[in-house]
């Protein structure tokens, strides 16, 4: 099986240094990819170029950093949603407020709707028992003014 070595992929990211640059190389086979090599390349001014492989302790720190961003995005994210859903329950809770105190207005306007009719049936109701109190009272002085003539 032929392995293939020394690719180079093209330039990740530059370095805080002007003319400094990553370069990753990665060796693979018909079945599997090796881990990726990486290096610093440096270019000066006259042309003068330098390789120096990074550390395993840099590429792991690299790696805790890319996983910590990572993290970070996820909570961001979740922290958005959880944001929406407060939003979306607040709307909610606003809304089923103004709807208990509009619920609470119609009551109160037909509970004083029915005591009004309460009301003026018991005024209707005295109103006929005095009319025919006074009735009663004018037909039986009637009865007696009639007698004593």
């Amino acid at each position: 099986m032929a392995t293939q070595t020394g690719v180079v992929l093209p330039q990740l990211r530059r370095s805080h240094h002007k003319n400094q640059y990553e370069i990753v190389e990665q060796d693979y086979d018909a079945i599997r990819v090796q881990s990726p090599r990486r290096k610093i390349v440096t270019v000066y001014d006259n042309d003068r170029t330098v390789v120096t492989p990074k550390s395993g302790r840099i590429m792991a720190l690299e790696d805790k950093v890319a996983k910590a961003l990572e993290q970070q995005t996820q909570v961001l994210s979740q922290q958005e949603q959880v944001a929406k859903a407060l939003s979306d329950q607040q709307r909610m809770t606003e809304s089923l407020i103004q709807k208990a105190f509009d619920n609470r207005e119609d009551f109160i306007e037909n509970l004083s709707r029915v005591q009004n009719d309460r009301l003026e049936e018991n005024t209707r109701q005295l109103l006929q028992n005095h009319i025919s109190y006074i009735t009663a009272i004018v037909s039986r002085l009637n009865t007696d003014i009639s007698v004593s003539f």
